[in-house]
């Protein structure tokens, strides 16, 4: 089937963890809680002081096999299970950011980037990046 533009996707599923836990650990299936601030500025306000990840390693759902793509066809979306903003209740939503035809790859833009903003340079790791976009950065990492 389409999805449709503006059309809810998936959560980003996984056991949150602190910063903490996170060091050392197997970021294959990381999400950081911050990912959505580094592209709206306007919602910086709404973060706690701490940084959290999904650690989707273990048990998780599809949405932790969604690709990249520097022009992906979803958008990450920023949601609150409760009315009082915190970490421990914030999920991470993907939408269509477009109409997606049937069987076409469902990817967003990972947005790496490192503390000073130069996409592609983060703690020594680099990876080209295949995903053939007009606009491709030609580095993932």
């Amino acid at each position: 089937e389409t999805i449709f533009n503006g059309e809810f996707v998936a959560f980003y599923g996984g056991r949150l963890i602190t910063e903490e836990e996170a060091v050392g650990g197997d970021d294959m299936y990381y999400f950081a809680t911050d990912h959505f601030y580094l592209h709206n500025d306007e919602i910086l306000e709404m973060q706690t002081s701490e940084l959290n990840f999904y650690d989707a390693l273990e048990f998780g759902n599809v949405s932790r096999f969604l690709n990249h793509s520097c022009e992906g066809n979803l958008v990450v979306v920023p949601m609150f299970t409760d009315q009082d903003n915190t970490e421990q209740n914030y999920r991470v939503g993907f939408f269509a950011e477009r109409d997606i035809k049937p069987l076409e790859e469902l990817t967003y833009n990972y947005g790496y980037q490192s503390k000073n903003n130069n996409q592609g340079d983060i703690e020594g790791r680099v990876m080209e990046c295949l995903c053939g976009a007009k606009n491709c950065c030609g580095k993932l990492l």
